[in-house]
C-alpha cells in the first residue's frame, strides 16, 4: 500500500503533465478570443434557438475534453481515421458555430467557450471525459490524462466534473493499471465515473481481464460507462458490447452501476430489454440527437412515457428513471440538442429526470 501511495503522489503525477497542461492553457487564451467572437456573431435560429420554457437546468454527462492541444490534435498527429470524416460535408459538420469543421476538431475548443454554450442553452454543468482511445483496433493509443481534465474541473468546479478513461491492457505495475488509475482519479482528484471504449482494444466487457475494473468501481461506488452496439467502421473496430455480455456483467456485479453509452445499433432493442431487466443497467443517450428518438424502430419517446407499475416506480426502475441525455460533444451542440429534446413534448416530470435528475443521482453530484 505504501508503494502505491508513493507511486501515485499527486505532485509527481501532476508534474509529469505540467508541460502538456501549461501548453493547453496557453493556447487556450489565444483560441478563447476567437471562440468568443464567433459566439457573438449574428445568430441564426439554429445557432441560438428561442429560450426554453424549462424551469430547470440540464446536466450533460458526456463531453469529450476536446481542448486546444488536447485529443483533437493528438488524433491528428497519429492520423486517426475518424478525422477523415471530419470535413464540412459530413454529419460532424453540424455544429452551428463551425466554419471549417476539420480544422476546429483538430484545434479544439476552450473550457470558456463550452461554458458560453452552456449558458446559452440552459446547461448547469457537464461531465468531462478523460478519453482513452486508439488509432483503430490495435493501433497507436491516444488518451487525455486525468490530470488534464482535473485542471479544468478544479478551475470551474461548478461547471464541470471529471470522468476518467481507462484501458484493460496495462499491467499491474503500470501507473495506468486500471484499478490503480481509477483509485487515483476518484479518491485524489474527485472524479465521478469511469469510461471505456472496449472496441478499440479488443477486450470484451465480460472478459475476466475487465473484472478488477468492475470490482474497483463497485468498491468506490462510481458508475462504469462503455460504448454499446457497434464501433465505427473506419476505425476497424469490432462490436462494442452486446447485450448478452452486459447481462453477464450485471449479474456478476449486482452493485456495479453500468451505463451503456451512445445507441445500440442493430442490437438496440436487445439492450433495451437488458435495461428493463437488470436493475443496475442505465442508458446514456448522447451520440444520437433527440430528433432521432421518435423514429419508429427506436421508440424511445414511448419508452420514456411507460409506467411499468407501482413496484417499478418505487424502485426507480421505469425507463424514464434509467435514461440520461448527453451530447457527446463535439458531436452535438447543447442549444440545438435541447431544442430538439423540447420538441419531443415530454411531460416536465419525465424531462427533468432525463435531462438532470438521473445523472445527478447516478454520479452523486
Amino acid at each position: 500500500m505504501e508503494r502505491t501511495k508513493s507511486t501515485l503522489n499527486r505532485r509527481g503525477f501532476l508534474g509529469s503533465m505540467a508541460v502538456t497542461v501549461g501548453a493547453a492553457v496557453g493556447l487556450g487564451r489565444s483560441v478563447r478570443a476567437e471562440s468568443s467572437s464567433r459566439v457573438s456573431e449574428p445568430a441564426t435560429s439554429s445557432q441560438n434557438p428561442s429560450p426554453s420554457k424549462r424551469t430547470f437546468k440540464a446536466i450533460d454527462w458526456s463531453i469529450n475534453a476536446w481542448f486546444p492541444g488536447g485529443i483533437g490534435a493528438r488524433f491528428s498527429g497519429i492520423g486517426h481515421p475518424e478525422l477523415g470524416v471530419c470535413n464540412n460535408s459530413s454529419p460532424w459538420a453540424g455544429l452551428p458555430y463551425s466554419k471549417n469543421r476539420r480544422e476546429e476538431v483538430i484545434r479544439g475548443w476552450t473550457p470558456e467557450f463550452i461554458i458560453e454554450r452552456f449558458d446559452l442553452a440552459g446547461v448547469e454543468k457537464g461531465g468531462l471525459l478523460a478519453c482513452w482511445a486508439a488509432e483503430g483496433l490495435g493501433g497507436k493509443e491516444c488518451r487525455v490524462e486525468a490530470d488534464e481534465v482535473y485542471a479544468v474541473v478544479n478551475k470551474y468546479p461548478d461547471r464541470f466534473y471529471g470522468i476518467v478513461g481507462v484501458c484493460a491492457l496495462p499491467g499491474r505495475w503500470s501507473k495506468y493499471y486500471a484499478p490503480t488509475y481509477i483509485k487515483y482519479a476518484v479518491q485524489q482528484l474527485g472524479f465521478k465515473g469511469v469510461h471505456m471504449y472496449p472496441h478499440w482494444f479488443g477486450v470484451k466487457i465480460n472478459d475476466t481481464r475487465m473484472y478488477p475494473i468492475y470490482e474497483t468501481c463497485s468498491e468506490l461506488d462510481v458508475p462504469f460507462l462503455f460504448q454499446i452496439g457497434t464501433g465505427t467502421g473506419m476505425s476497424n473496430s469490432r462490436m462494442c458490447a452486446l447485450p448478452e455480455w452486459i447481462d453477464d456483467v450485471a449479474r456478476d456485479f449486482p452493485t456495479l452501476k453500468i451505463v451503456g453509452i451512445h445507441g445500440g445499433g442493430s442490437w438496440e432493442q436487445n439492450f433495451i430489454s437488458m435495461l428493463g431487466k437488470d436493475p443496475n443497467v442505465y442508458w446514456g443517450l448522447d451520440a444520437s440527437p433527440p430528433s432521432t428518438w421518435t423514429q419508429p424502430q427506436r421508440g424511445i419517446v414511448d419508452l420514456l412515457k411507460q409506467d411499468r407499475g407501482p413496484g417499478y416506480r418505487e424502485q426507480r426502475q421505469n425507463y424514464q428513471d434509467k435514461v440520461m441525455w448527453g451530447t457527446d460533444f463535439p458531436v452535438q451542440d447543447w442549444a440545438v440538442s435541447l431544442e430538439q429534446f423540447d420538441a419531443l413534448g415530454l411531460p416536465e416530470e419525465i424531462a427533468r429526470k432525463v435531462l438532470r435528475e438521473n445523472v445527478s443521482r447516478l454520479f452523486k453530484l
